[in-house]
């Protein structure tokens, strides 16, 4: 093992300027698109065995390496089965294609994995989860963007309260996003999409962040319900983000869900002026956004031979 110089990037990100963000960020693509080049006929780990990482529970480790897309996504439907509704699994996997190339891929690649020296990425570490998946884990062609895009970094960005057809609780899953693009090339008008959401169900709730999402046309023009809220820069969206990661919740609550959670961002949106208060009660009238219950959460307690 050989030490390289330099620190990781979750300690210098906040500290750096957005034109050394998008240095580190142009040698990151370039060593994705080296890797993407990786292929298999298989998904596993890279000598052949099967995963054994955070992303599958150990009661469901798989037992080999999967043969193709489509087995390595039903293996999530079935972990996602332990506490997702069937319509809600439906709706985050629909978009995923099931015949995506499979490529090799680091499937940590968070800040803290990244090494730099200034603005040099000098190393990658933690390989441990480290193998063959679909492109789409880590690896996105070249988007499409326009020059306005490229120049400004202004993006539309929207809020969506998901169509009450794909809603088996009665109270629509709403979320923030905005387009990072069209994939080059594919022919089917499949736009990759930065998710700004509380995901989970009543007592497994979570929040990850940046999460980028395939999704294809028909899922945009479904019966979803879509408000723009903006042209935000760069800096605004990051700004978003922030605001995002310091929403307190419990992640075992079984009240306060992602209505609650995102009602809290949307008015702290409101009050950094990112998002006018006659939308954000336009929303609020549509969707009828919860507010925060924690004294309605309830703990139940037993002691075995009782």
């Amino acid at each position: 093992m050989e030490e390289r110089p330099g620190q990781s990037l979750d300690n210098v990100i906040d500290s750096i300027s957005h034109a050394q963000l998008d240095h580190v960020a142009d040698q990151l693509s370039d060593m994705l698109n080296r890797m993407s080049k990786i292929t298999s006929s298989w998904l596993g780990i890279a000598d052949g065995s099967p995963y054994r990482n955070m992303f599958f529970p150990y009661y469901l480790q798989p037992e080999r390496p999967f043969k193709n897309v489509e087995d390595f996504i039903n293996a999530f439907c079935q972990i996602f089965r332990i506490h997702l509704t069937e319509p809600y699994i439906e709706s985050i996997l629909a978009d995923l294609p099931r015949d995506a190339p499979i490529t090799f891929t680091h499937a940590d690649l968070l800040p803290k994995n990244i090494i730099v020296d200034g603005t040099m990425i000098t190393g990658i570490i933690d390989w441990g989860t480290g193998g063959f998946y679909p492109f789409y884990r880590e690896h996105s062609p070249p988007p499409t963007s326009t020059p306005e895009t490229l120049s400004t970094g202004v993006k539309k960005v929207y809020v969506q309260a998901q169509g009450w057809a794909l809603d088996s609780f009665g109270e629509r899953h709403v979320l923030i996003d905005w387009s990072n693009g069209q994939l080059a090339n594919d022919g089917l008008k499949t736009s990759v999409t930065q998710v700004v959401q509380l995901t989970g169900g009543p007592g497994s709730y979570h929040y990850f962040a940046p999460v980028c999402k395939i999704r294809n046309i028909q899922s945009l023009e479904s019966d979803n319900t879509r408000w723009c809220i903006g042209d935000f820069s760069r800096a605004q969206r990051d700004r978003l983000l922030q605001l995002a990661a310091k929403i307190n919740f419990l992640k075992t609550s079984i009240v306060n869900d992602c209505q609650v959670w995102l009602r809290e961002l949307l008015e702290a949106m409101k009050d950094e002026g990112l998002l006018d208060e006659g939308l954000f009660e336009q929303i609020d009238k549509a969707v009828h956004l919860k507010g925060v219950s924690r004294s309605s959460e309830v703990v139940i307690v037993w002691h075995s031979g009782l």
